[in-house]
């Protein structure tokens, strides 16, 4: 069976997406998976071993019938993974069968998308719930795929996400180093998704008194910032990591234990890498959104404003998920 999987957002929701695919893989004989993303997600699928092809969406082969465009080739099933308007026509001149959630907006334009769907026999559309985790909304969709091709329903959900690179191992957490912290400092300005400056120096202040080390990870726009946050620390054990290549970041982050960052890609991209992370929520809703992994805390306050998280809460929320798995 050849199928093509379609992502067409951002970096943390492909690697949410590496459940999916892994259980997609482990259920279905034969199969060959195809992905459709964009240039921003890329990197979480650029080394997944269960894909066989990657098509970008808006790639100038798209345009074209070769062996390059995604439109060139025949799939039995496509799966439309984010509710997104432009998605659902860009792939409708694919062949197959559809299995997709209903668009989220209730704009004219969506409400008359899904309409015309629901009628076109080649789409089978259910409901997204906005009460479970993105993974379960995957995964119910994959348990409708799976009855109606009468394949037995996923009896084993893998409580892992994976960000994988081209030396992928899942060795031992615990073999790995423990006397640093990684905190991420940088994210989506627009939408509060990053930790401020004054929560930064007051969480890696507590760090250093616990007697750890501290590494800062920031973007190049972030720089700047995170200097002045080392500035105003002025301690040696806190070093700052500005690395442009996702890839190489991947693989310096893998060789830790503890990660703390706001909700976004790299929060992510550390849980697929299997690392202990303390998510930290503005108005993003943890419940359907937070690093999908059973090494995770996260936290958000009653005022959903992530400049009101306390850092000792931050520490506190640490020492529990160290507690979890740990025996001191």
């Amino acid at each position: 069976m050849k199928i093509l999987i379609a992502r067409s957002d951002c970096l943390g929701d492909g690697v949410l997406t590496s459940t999916f695919i892994k259980t997609l893989h482990d259920n279905v004989p034969n199969v060959e998976i195809d992905i459709l993303c964009t240039k921003y997600n890329y990197p979480a699928f650029k080394y997944n071993p269960y894909i066989s092809k990657i098509f970008f969406i808006n790639d100038d082969n798209n345009s074209r019938l070769d062996n390059n465009s995604v439109f060139s080739q025949k799939y039995q099933v496509v799966f439309l993974l984010n509710r997104h308007r432009g998605l659902y026509r860009y792939t409708g001149k694919l062949n197959g069968i559809f299995f997709a959630n209903k668009l989220g907006t209730n704009s004219v334009h969506s409400r008359l998308l899904n309409i015309k769907l629901f009628f076109n026999k080649k789409y089978h559309l259910i409901q997204y719930n906005q009460h479970m985790h993105e993974v379960e909304n995957q995964l119910t969709l994959l348990n409708h795929f799976l009855q109606f091709f009468n394949f037995s329903p996923i009896i084993h959900i893998d409580k892992s996400s994976y960000f994988y690179t081209a030396n992928f191992n899942p060795e031992n957490i615990n073999q790995r180093i423990d006397d640093t912290i990684l905190i991420n400092i940088s994210g989506k300005m627009d939408t509060l998704r990053y930790i401020p400056s004054k929560l930064a120096i007051e969480l890696i202040t507590l760090i250093l008194k616990s007697n750890k080390n501290v590494i800062i990870i920031a973007t190049m726009e972030d720089k700047a910032r995170a200097e002045a946050i080392l500035k105003g620390i002025n301690d040696h054990r806190v070093v700052l990591w500005c690395e442009a290549d996702l890839f190489a970041l991947a693989g310096r982050m893998s060789r830790y234990q503890y990660f703390i960052g706001a909700d976004g890609g790299l929060l992510h991209l550390a849980a697929g890498l299997h690392m202990y992370c303390v998510c930290l929520f503005h108005e993003q809703y943890p419940h359907a959104w937070r690093a999908w992994t059973i090494h995770q805390t996260y936290l958000q306050t009653l005022s959903k404003n992530i400049a009101d998280i306390r850092a000792i809460d931050i520490m506190e929320s640490l020492e529990k998920l160290q507690n979890t798995f740990f025996m001191f």
